[in-house]
């Protein structure tokens, strides 16, 4: 899965650290939600991508009335304030 996320990338012209594409292959890989602020992560084709203060809360509400199990990978960059 790292491979396709970073062609995938490549083949957009937007790469990002390899750290952060071993995030994204790893949520797509278990079904996780990403919680993170950072907006390189919206190039990701296939990641499911939860962003801002509110997310939290939003996410795990939707998530809890659903029944799913709490699954989440939380990434916070640079940009967090």
């Amino acid at each position: 899965i790292y491979g396709r996320v970073e062609s995938g990338l490549k083949g957009k012209g937007r790469l990002i650290p390899s750290k952060d594409v071993w995030i994204a292959a790893t949520s797509i890989q278990y079904g996780l939600t990403l919680l993170s602020r950072d907006g390189h992560f919206e190039a990701v084709e296939g990641l499911e991508r939860e962003s801002g203060w509110g997310c939290l809360t939003r996410v795990f509400d939707t998530r809890l009335a659903e029944g799913s199990p709490r699954r989440f990978v939380r990434s916070w960059g640079s940009d967090r304030a």
